[in-house]
């Protein structure tokens, strides 16, 4: 296959197709070795979390790391990354760390002035050094052919290059079959199985000449949980999708983040001795007190109870607005629920209605459930009926066929604008379109085959000098449906116009208008509506931020429908204000993802400036996938090489982390939340996650260094100090976004 791929290449297209495929296999090779590690690892973390509540203390985890860094020899040191450096502690908490870690020293030191103390000092290195000699001396190490990288001035150079290879690899079979010994030495993690096969090949052989086999020692179980992993390299499944990202907590750990932090702690090269000595120096040290484990338990049920009571809380929402508006109407909730326990006669309950609910009309789901958890505190202070309240309110109401079979096909097509938000790269277009097919859909099937147009107009100041007198702020088109495009777009709604779009935008609620023809505010852009005589009704929804300004409106109308009567009814009405609600959260969601992409632009930018050792950096955006296999996807929103020459993409492409296996360090950032080292293409790498304010990625930062392994110390600062003023940034305009109270970091 492949000679029929190059058989037409030339001689210097083909040298480096041969070095690509040589980088290619050696990252293979890498990330088959790699499993070795994390199982032991995963087994680790299993059997330090006695209580399996899948968390372990980070701030724990981090100070053993330290201490046993601190008492490994320079040796071992060179292998290791400093815990308390970037990127094993997150690049915000890089000075708080170090500065809690200096006074948790001065501490120490003064506790260690004590003579008894000063004695046992050392005791912590020791035992590191003695468990690393231990193991050199139950290794029976092998020398292995170094994997050596060399570029290739030509074809015939390759081909002598490889022969050589396999003349060596077939000499050291040969060796290891007759039983040369070889001098012990410490072998990385990447020796473990072929050393554990040719031990195997010698013990068989021995049995097979009637021998009496000596007793083996016996093995540690950080031992055996590496042998017994090293035979899952090969068999290893290919890294499965990532369905979600872990949400970053400066406090705890889950399983995975577990792995990738003592992982990037080990270094690049692992010594199977001193991986080995971390997990039984981690097994050794991580404990806790029965205090501690009683409030992390403790705090364990209350996440799994407030998660519970959340799906509850959303089940039952979903199943009273059958018409999807986004709201309900609060007094037909108190209706039914005085009709529990007669909680109405109550007085607790008549007080605390009138003192928190006396001029609510409508609740959407938080506020439903934020009703709730209240009347349980108020009404029943030695008892929790929360779950009882939900299922009797969930219970006593009926919905026929007709309805849920309604409500389940508009929940999709809301679902669909809400999807069209998530994997829209920060381009909003997608979002609009999934709007309109949405009020088609229902049109069609719920609607009577209404004919119905739609446009959507945007909330702006009115800057020109020029017309100024026209009023303060207009109403520019930025969508439609195709009929009314050529009419529409990117026109501007001036107020006095006397438009009754701007009656919904002052008062921020809907207006219905049955008949068109007869109503002065309705202003016609198509002159062939005019002169056929305008038939058919409009409804002007407003569009609104989280702070409940108005931001635009949408315009749904019926003229173009031949039938005399294609009035808007109520359940029709209810959907649009579900859909209305829908579109601007997604709207806001899409602002948030284009301005974090500029953003990142900047700091990229300011990077590659101050640092000369970047070779190139890439932005992705984090998405689900278009079928639910893909798991989360990236979206490649721009490229800077080493020349500084930016590279943005129009559509950006979706990279699956099935397809790229090489790529695979970006996909275990977004599955932790946490910045990853690694190698690609003969490349290192630093990914680098941007999170949202649950603490989980919502892009990724890919800066290659190239062939270096270290960077200097003052390029290293000023790529921390850039991606620590990213990360607030973005959260940042995020907080603006969504009415949140900010610190202002963008204009420092």
């Amino acid at each position: 296959v492949l000679s029929s791929c190059t058989i037409s290449l030339s001689n210097l297209a083909f040298e480096k197709f041969l070095e690509h495929f040589a980088k290619c296999a050696y990252d293979f090779q890498q990330a088959a070795e790699r499993v070795t590690i994390r199982f032991a690892l995963k087994a680790l973390f299993l059997a330090c979390d006695h209580d399996a509540v899948g968390m372990l203390d980070r701030m724990r985890v981090l100070e053993i790391l330290g201490n046993y860094y601190d008492s490994s020899t320079e040796e071992i040191k060179t292998t290791l990354r400093n815990p308390r450096k970037w990127p094993i502690v997150d690049v915000e908490e890089c000075e708080d760390y170090l500065l809690a870690q200096e006074q948790s020293k001065e501490e120490l030191n003064k506790v260690s002035e004590t003579p008894e103390l000063k004695d046992n000092k050392p005791e912590i290195s020791e035992k590191i050094s003695e468990d690393i000699e231990e193991e050199k001396k139950e290794e029976d190490a092998i020398k292995t052919p170094e994997m050596v990288e060399t570029k290739t001035a030509s074809s015939e150079e390759d081909a002598t290059n490889v022969e050589q290879e396999l003349n060596v690899d077939k000499t050291v079979e040969d060796d290891s079959k007759k039983g040369a010994a070889k001098p012990q030495e410490d072998m990385p993690v990447k020796d473990v199985e072929s050393h554990s096969s040719v031990k195997d090949e010698e013990d068989g052989d021995e049995n097979e000449d009637g021998d009496e086999a000596e007793p083996k020692p016996a093995r540690t179980s950080s031992e055996d949980e590496i042998t017994s992993s090293s035979h899952s390299v090969v068999t290893e499944d290919r890294p499965q999708s990532v369905t979600t990202g872990s949400a970053f907590d400066k406090n705890l750990l889950n399983q995975t983040q577990f792995v990738n932090l003592c992982e990037q702690f080990l270094g690049d090269e692992p010594l199977r001795s001193v991986l080995d000595s971390l997990v039984r120096f981690i097994r050794a040290s991580y404990s806790e007190t029965d205090e501690e484990r009683i409030v992390r338990q403790a705090k364990a049920r209350k996440e799994a109870r407030v998660n519970k009571r959340k799906y509850m809380v959303e089940q039952l929402f979903d199943f009273w607005d059958v018409d999807r508006s986004g709201t309900l109407n609060f007094l037909e909730v108190i209706d039914v629920l005085s009709k529990w326990k007669d909680i109405s006669a109550q007085p607790e309950f008549q007080e605390f209605m009138e003192e928190h609910y006396t001029d609510t009309r409508e609740v959407i789901c938080s506020e439903l459930h934020d009703y709730i958890d209240s009347v349980c505190t108020a009404c029943f202070p030695h008892e929790d009926p929360f779950e009882a309240i939900v299922i009797f309110l969930h219970t006593s109401i009926e919905r026929t066929f007709e309805e849920r079979k309604r409500g389940a096909a508009r929940k999709s097509w809301i679902n669909d604008i809400d999807m069209a938000a998530k994997t829209s790269a920060g381009i909003v277009d997608g979002v609009y379109q999934a709007t309109f097919q949405a009020l088609f859909n229902d049109a069609e099937a719920h609607g009577r085959e209404k004919v119905i147009s739609a446009s959507i107009a945007l909330l702006e100041n009115n800057l020109n000098p020029e017309k100024q007198h026209r009023g303060a702020t207009l109403l520019r088109y930025v969508a439609a449906t195709p009929n009314d495009v050529p009419f529409v777009m990117k026109k501007c709604l001036y107020r006095d116009m006397r438009s009754i779009s701007f009656a919904v935008v002052d008062t921020g609620k809907p207006i219905h208008v049955t008949k068109v023809l007869n109503h002065p505010g309705v202003h016609l852009w198509n002159p062939a509506r005019k002169e056929a005589g305008a038939n058919g009704s409009l409804i002007v929804l407003p569009l609104k931020d989280h702070e409940k300004s108005v931001t635009g409106v949408l315009c749904v109308d019926t003229v173009d429908d031949p039938m005399e009567k294609s009035v808007f009814i109520t359940h029709e009405i209810s959907f649009y204000q579900g859909v209305v609600k829908t579109l601007s959260v997604s709207m806001q969601y899409v602002d948030i993802r284009s301005k974090t992409v500029r953003i990142a632009d900047s700091a990229l930018s300011w990077i590659h400036r101050r640092t000369h050792s970047v070779k190139n950096s890439n932005f992705y955006l984090v998405e689900p996938g278009l079928h639910p296999a893909d798991g989360l996807v990236l979206r490649r929103m721009f490229s800077i090489d080493h020349n500084r020459k930016r590279e943005y993409f129009a559509d950006p492409p979706r990279m699956n982390r099935k397809d790229n296996l090489f790529r695979d360090y970006l996909f275990k950032c977004v599955e932790s939340s946490e910045t990853i080292t690694a190698d690609a293409y003969g490349e290192r790498h630093l990914a680098f996650p941007i999170r949202d304010q649950d603490g989980v990625a919502i892009a990724v930062v890919d800066i290659s260094i190239g062939e270096i392994r270290v960077l200097p110390t003052h390029e290293m600062n000023e790529i921390q100090k850039m991606l620590r003023l990213l990360a607030v940034a973005h959260r940042e305009v995020a907080d603006e976004v969504a009415g949140r109270k900010k610190n202002i970091v963008l204009g420092q």
